[in-house]
């Protein structure tokens, strides 16, 4: 997974990497992760598309549009390499209101973003199964300001009340 990581970072401009390489290492020790590449690899990639055709849009004058509202409507319309039943743009009210569960969803992101760098990144991609390690990937959606989304953790599934 980590070479994966590595090969976006070259590949994809559009796509930023906060995330601390700890729990993505773990997956890549785990014997069952090798399906996830792919998904990883197929994420990753639709997200420079979405970031890129959003980018496009807007300097040739026009509006985004609605199928370029965000990472999920982008692949509701068919767009990208990966499922919209694999996305989710939010987290549960309870895991949201749960200060556990919230502080463990605040991500790094770049100061020029947020000044305090840290946001909470509930927007996420199943990238594994639903079985442990239940692997996500957590990112912000900063497309209608700088054009960039920031990757903020790819690791097993956060604390939650329903994995806990």
């Amino acid at each position: 997974m980590m070479e994966v990581v590595e090969q976006a970072k070259r590949v994809c401009p559009l796509v930023i990497f906060t995330l601390d390489s700890g729990p993505l290492a773990a997956l890549d020790r785990d014997s069952s992760t090798g399906p996830m590449r792919k998904k990883l690899v197929d994420t990753l990639a639709t997200m420079q598309d979405y970031a890129e055709a959003k980018s496009l849009a807007r300097a040739t004058g026009g509006a985004a549009g609605p199928t370029l509202a965000n990472l999920l409507t982008y692949t509701r319309a068919g767009h990208g390499y990966l499922s919209a039943q694999k996305l989710a743009l939010k987290e549960s009210d309870q895991v949201m209101t749960d200060r556990t569960y919230a502080a463990a969803r605040l991500f790094a992101v770049p100061h020029e973003i947020d000044p305090a760098g840290r946001v909470p990144m509930c927007a996420h991609v199943r990238i594994g199964s639903g079985k442990p390690p239940a692997a996500r990937l957590h990112y912000y959606d900063d497309t209608d300001n700088t054009g960039l989304i920031i990757v903020g953790y790819i690791g097993e599934h956060l604390p939650s009340p329903s994995k806990n």
